[in-house]
């Protein structure tokens, strides 16, 4: 049994913390709350006077990041929890920068894996953990890869963009973004093509 179960008193839906773990920190803004290094968030809050509260996390609106509610001045909050560990444990996120996961579990929210990073840095996790959405992964992608071959194989071979826009059923501006790489760029045959322009 982890220290942190030696401490959980379950109670039905609740759980209970007989002691408040050394690496739990008030949360900066929210004195009655406490956040633990592993994700943890604790409420101080008197249960009829009794042993604080494992705040229950859920899934957020998106259904991305884990939320947990808080209540502050008779009013109720609904936070993301790796916002608050990294406030904090780390201090607030410097201007421009958003919590990353370095793992890309947005569901691991150890503070061992959060950091505060530029928004470019966090779109670059997405694409080196396989979870980014460009290409056919996109749901809005009207192509898939093989289409785009064909089309770069057909515009190197002499066709026009028009032709083959209307081939397809594709609009010429479309076809001439896929030409120039503002679309498709992660493809090889994109990127040598676009570079011959």
């Amino acid at each position: 049994m982890s220290g942190s179960e030696k401490n959980v008193i379950s109670n039905s839906n609740l759980r209970l913390c007989k002691e408040i773990p050394e690496d739990a920190r008030p949360i900066p803004g929210w004195p009655e709350y406490m956040a633990c290094t592993n994700g943890e968030i604790i409420s101080l809050r008197s249960l009829k006077g009794k042993t604080p509260v494992y705040k229950t996390q859920s899934i957020g609106i998106k259904g991305y990041y884990k939320v947990v509610s808080l209540q502050k001045d008779g009013r109720q909050f609904v936070r993301t929890v790796h916002k608050l560990l990294l406030e904090t444990f780390v201090g607030p996120a410097p201007e421009g920068h958003v919590c990353r996961h370095i793992d890309g579990d947005s569901h691991n929210n150890s503070l061992t894996n959060l950091t505060w990073g530029t928004q470019a840095e966090n779109c670059q996790d997405t694409v080196s953990h396989g979870m980014s959405t460009f290409g056919e992964r996109s749901g809005r992608s009207k192509l898939r890869e093989n289409d785009v071959r064909h089309i770069i194989s057909e515009l190197e071979s002499g066709r026009t963009a028009t032709s083959l826009a209307n081939e397809m059923g594709l609009s010429t501006s479309h076809v001439c973004k896929i030409a120039k790489g503002k679309t498709w760029g992660h493809l090889d045959c994109v990127k040598r093509y676009s570079g011959m322009i």
